[in-house]
């Protein structure tokens, strides 16, 4: 199976560093830009993928109906792809390096979903992909930064096994509408998973 996660379009908050975790934000002008050309990106592959998923916050959910409807395909809402709650700092202005430590689940903010459960929640998303659709060779998930920066910090430390012939996955600040590309291969506790592309925007530069 291939799994495309996909970030969402820019949001204002994104543009000032505020820290958005569950708030409703929706897409500025920007990001509808991006998820337009994301997919335009997608429908002219051809059917790409099989089954489209999106995290049910807004910014996510209206990255996810561009592709929707630019590849005439429905979407699936799940807030398993959510991003991570933190708390009372959702809202508030703050250095983008604290934001990206907390959205990776590096650290705590008080008040914030700690970081196990985020971790456990976003594990569980990934590796019950294969099971819910078994039949599916690629699968699109419109998510957020956290959680795309989570999955390679577990591919990092191999929580979540690696192909052999995997890139070596490492930290990057993921890019809005940015596509991190894996492949999984085997069944159930013994998947393993390969890094194919991390932060490709071709389609953000025309």
């Amino acid at each position: 199976m291939n799994v495309f996660l996909i970030r969402h379009g820019l949001t204002d908050a994104n543009a000032s560093n505020v820290i958005q975790g569950h708030q409703p934000t929706p897409l500025n002008d920007i990001g509808r830009g991006q998820a337009a050309r994301l997919a335009d990106r997608l429908a002219s592959a051809g059917p790409c993928f099989d089954q489209l998923i999106s995290s049910d916050l807004p910014r996510a959910a209206q990255t996810a109906q561009a592709i929707a409807r630019a590849c005439d395909c429905p979407v699936g809402y799940d807030p398993i792809w959510r991003e991570r709650s933190f708390g009372p700092w959702e809202g508030s202005e703050r250095p983008v390096d604290e934001i990206w430590l907390a959205a990776a689940g590096e650290s705590t903010p008080p008040g914030a979903e700690s970081a196990g459960a985020f971790r456990d929640r976003i594990i569980t998303a990934l590796i019950s992909l294969p099971r819910k659709y078994p039949q599916a060779q690629a699968v699109a998930v419109v998510t957020h930064g956290g959680p795309c920066r989570l999955i390679l910090n577990l591919l990092a430390d191999g929580i979540l096994p690696t192909d052999p012939a995997s890139l070596p996955p490492r930290p990057v600040h993921i890019a809005n509408c940015g596509i991190l590309h894996l492949q999984c291969t085997g069944q159930s506790l013994s998947l393993r998973w390969r890094v194919l592309r991390v932060n490709d925007v071709d389609h953000l530069a025309g």
